[in-house]
């Protein structure tokens, strides 16, 4: 995905220092928000096995994941989403907002901007999983055009398991543009 096409509240994270940063903005949106879904123990080895510095470090350099900063409207990095390629979608691996800018339209302006560019890139549709128990973002990924495509439940090492939705939004040009 071209880097220019993104709006400026979109920074792409590029150094170690900035990996560095989205893995403790990981761990404070995660710590909060999941805790209560998914426990202390499952969310901290989530944090550690794919949030962490080193992973998202490997994300980037061998998965061709792109992270990016969502700043705020005083540019202050109030979250982050990460976006990979996969074949005719954009999967959208990553969109989380710190809590006290959640309700802020944040999310919405973030799928707008990917869904125009993945569209203009000739992808087919956006794609994201959804932990089957969030209930407040799935009502939000639905108000947003998406909707579920599969269920999913994969282990992820330790006794662990995602307990996902599959979501999709496709991306025609009419339905962008809404």
């Amino acid at each position: 995905m071209e880097q220019d096409s993104f709006r400026s509240f979109l920074k792409p994270v590029q150094t170690d220092n900035e990996i560095r940063a989205v893995a403790e903005k990981a761990s404070e949106i995660w710590h909060e928000h999941f805790t209560p879904i998914l426990g202390e123990a499952q969310v901290n080895y989530m944090l550690d096995r794919f949030q962490s510095a080193q992973a998202i470090s490997d994300a980037i350099t061998r998965e061709h994941y792109r992270y990016f900063f969502i700043l705020s409207e005083d540019e202050e990095k109030v979250g982050y989403c990460a976006v990979q390629p996969r074949g005719d979608v954009l999967y959208l691996s990553k969109l989380y907002i710190a809590k006290p800018y959640r309700g802020r339209k944040l999310a919405s302006a973030v799928i707008k901007t990917l869904c125009k560019t993945a569209a203009a890139e000739n992808y087919r549709a956006l794609r994201l999983n959804c932990n089957r128990n969030n209930a407040e973002t799935l009502k939000i990924y639905n108000r947003l055009g998406f909707h579920i495509i599969e269920e999913e439940k994969t282990a992820i090492g330790n006794g662990f398991f995602t307990d996902d939705y599959v979501l999709e939004k496709p991306l025609t040009t009419a339905k962008v543009l809404n």
